[in-house]
């Protein structure tokens, strides 16, 4: 049963956007092992599918999850969700091509800090989620 205890609030159950956050925040601690193991192409793959799961959670809170047509794209589903989606998304789309060149081989320098800076901007994402960032957007 997936359920959290709050002091001010009882029994909650954890939704599909809070299993997502779950799987998110286990993807990065494989992205951070991986970068202890020097092995950036592999850490940044986590910390990408990190943010999928992310965008994932923000996109489950919204109308967007409910409609039977939508994008295959979790980048733009995220897009249909408002100004605040649109920006997340835009912050992601050089993120989702350096992952893809990385992928394919044609990458070779991927440098440390740049995985670790999509793993700080992926943990920001899912503040934003945890606290209705998406909500208000």
């Amino acid at each position: 049963m997936n359920a959290v205890v709050s002091a001010t609030t009882g029994v909650q159950r954890v939704g599909r956007s809070g299993e997502l956050l779950a799987s998110a925040e286990a993807l990065l601690r494989e992205a951070a092992l991986m970068l202890e193991r020097k092995d950036s192409a592999v850490g940044l793959e986590y910390a990408y599918r990190a943010a999928l799961r992310v965008a994932g959670a923000w996109v489950a809170q919204t109308p967007v999850a409910r409609r039977v047509r939508k994008p295959r794209s979790m980048w733009e589903q995220l897009r249909l969700t408002g100004a605040a989606g649109v920006g997340w998304a835009e912050q992601f789309h050089e993120i989702a091509q350096l992952r893809s060149r990385v992928s394919m081989g044609l990458s070779v320098e991927l440098k440390v800090e740049e995985v670790e800076e999509l793993m700080a901007k992926v943990r920001e994402f899912a503040v934003a989620v945890q606290y209705g960032e998406s909500l208000a957007a």
